[in-house]
């Protein structure tokens, strides 16, 4: 008992001890934290003295000098690259394609009788073009770049300007021709890599991958991605290239979905009459209308249904 008694003190008194000491190191601290506190302001308020609005003050309502956004901008006679690349005539900026050509084209030019044409005399041609434009009623008036394209296509411009026609014929409904002239544009530039030709080229692309998977081109759109690998990457264009690879599996794997624009039309039309209906199953769709999709004539005869 004795024995016990000892040791429950001095672990009483080790408890204590450790009790001084944190004690002991919280004084500390607080005197380190009030000696090093910030003192006092002793500015006065009378250093900083009032200081009042002048009365005698004139606003100036006057509106500056500028430019409205529906003013065209003139273009000069002789416009640089980076002045017609600015102009905000075009969904997208045209830049110019330097021309090239085979190693014997090239040997012909040497002997040639032709006059090369510079930079600036380039510029000077497209003026008419891109003035034409810019007075046009219609935003998508087609008939300067027509004219551009015929008379001028070898051109620096020619292949930003030929892009610029398709995306107006497409907006338009001429889904033939202008996917036609995007074809044309990416077999002439996808295999360069100068700036304007790259730049070009990945738009005719977009547009292409967009045009083919609306008209559910499997083979076509590979092809396209196919081509597509040994270039350049632009991220730009990465997600359309995504939604064009889906596109494909789903054709090759589940080409039922992809006959359906017919259905949805009328589903759209019923909608809007707000008078019901019931959707096509996808799975009554055969396999057998993935060349050609529904019909007209079939999908009159379901339409009929809802007269």
């Amino acid at each position: 008992m004795k024995t016990l008694s000892i040791r429950v003190d001095v672990r009483a008194c080790f408890t204590g001890s450790v009790a001084c000491v944190w004690r002991g190191v919280a004084s500390i601290v607080l005197l380190l934290f009030l000696e090093r506190a910030p003192a006092e302001p002793t500015t006065k308020p009378a250093d900083f003295p009032l200081v009042r609005t002048p009365l005698n003050i004139k606003i100036n309502r006057e509106i500056p000098a500028f430019t409205p956004a529906s003013q065209p901008k003139p273009i000069s006679e002789i416009p640089t690259d980076a002045e017609i690349s600015q102009l905000q005539l075009f969904a997208e900026r045209i830049v110019p394609v330097e021309p090239t050509g085979s190693a014997l084209e090239s040997l012909k030019g040497l002997f040639s009788k032709k006059v090369q044409v510079s930079p600036g005399q380039d510029n000077q041609q497209v003026v008419s073009a891109l003035r034409g434009v810019q007075n046009a009623v219609s935003p998508y008036e087609t008939a300067p770049l027509e004219a551009f394209v015929k008379s001028q296509p070898q051109s620096r411009w020619a292949p930003a300007v030929r892009n610029e026609l398709a995306r107006r014929q497409f907006k338009q409904g001429w889904f033939t021709q202008a996917i036609a002239g995007w074809d044309e544009l990416w077999d002439e530039l996808k295999g360069r890599g100068d700036a304007g030709a790259v730049e070009v080229a990945n738009e005719a692309l977009s547009f292409l991958l967009d045009a083919y998977i609306g008209l559910g081109k499997a083979d076509r759109l590979a092809t396209l991605l196919g081509e597509q690998e040994s270039r350049p990457g632009n991220p730009v264009i990465q997600a359309k290239i995504m939604r064009a690879r889906q596109s494909v599996w789903l054709l090759k794997h589940k080409p039922s979905q992809n006959v359906m624009c017919g259905p949805v039309a009328l589903y759209c039309i019923l909608q809007d009459h707000q008078q019901p209906f019931t959707p096509i199953r996808l799975n009554d769709v055969t396999d057998d209308y993935i060349a050609t999709g529904i019909s007209l004539s079939q999908l009159q005869k379901y339409a009929e249904g809802y007269k």
